[in-house]
């Protein structure tokens, strides 16, 4: 049709390069994250090929050549499904025990809260509401002898003492006091809780929540609780908290 562009040949079977893992527009947004996480099965639609996502494998729709490079799924995907499923998908999981299990459910808390902060909301009034699949699916899959109580504004009750030692992920090239303290300028959450400030968060997540590790506390949470914008959305938006 005239239109200049670039064309790509090899032989069938053959790939060529990825573009850059997390680049596409899907990976930059928040609302994608948990409906990408979450489904069992979709399709992406991307700037240079049609992807076919199931919990086993990625594949390109009509025999695209461009190779694919994406969170392989046994890392995410698997863990929320229930055992007896998720062990057929990845056989590795159930030769874990139930505190390693436990543990790698809090490496994963802490992967999904940083690539969901990396990501861009048109409205940030929806960081919580955009995020609470994931948070319901979590209360429902975390090993029943360690489940960390109730979901607070992006924490965990019983996990506070360390849930609360999230920070701010900064630029390389910048210490500014403003990169510190950048907050939106609507209520979000507590000051203490990650949804509360912009910008890709990281968690105090993984070896420390292991019961076994000799990792101890040395505080005790009192009284922690938060107001619901809507009762009946346990993991959405809050007015306030304490």
């Amino acid at each position: 049709n005239g239109a200049l562009g670039s064309v790509c040949v090899g032989r069938r079977g053959d790939t060529v390069s990825a573009t850059v893992p997390g680049k596409e527009p899907v990976d930059r947004r928040a609302w994608c994250f948990q409906e990408w996480l979450l489904s069992p099965r979709k399709l992406l639609y991307t700037t240079d090929t049609l992807r076919y996502h199931c919990q086993s494998s990625a594949r390109p729709v009509e025999d695209s050549i461009r190779e694919i490079k994406t969170v392989h799924s046994s890392t995410l995907d698997h863990a929320f499904l229930p055992l007896p499923l998720a062990a057929l998908a990845n056989p590795d999981l159930e030769h874990l025990t139930t505190e390693e299990l436990f543990t790698r459910q809090c490496m994963l808390w802490g992967t999904v809260v940083m690539n969901y902060t990396q990501r861009l909301l048109s409205r940030n009034t929806d960081r919580l509401l955009a995020f609470a699949a994931v948070a319901e699916q979590f209360d429902q899959i975390w090993q029943p002898q360690w489940h960390p109580g109730r979901y607070i504004a992006g924490l965990w009750e019983r996990l506070l003492p360390r849930d609360l030692l999230w920070h701010r992920e900064l630029s390389h090239h910048s210490w500014a006091a403003d990169e510190l303290r950048t907050r939106p300028s609507e209520y979000i959450s507590p000051s203490w809780a990650w949804p509360s400030v912009d910008g890709q968060v990281i968690t105090r997540a993984g070896t420390a929540y292991h019961p076994k590790s000799g990792v101890a506390d040395i505080c005790e949470v009192l009284e922690c609780e938060v107001a619901l914008l809507d009762k009946r959305l346990m993991y959405g938006q809050v007015t306030a908290g304490h």
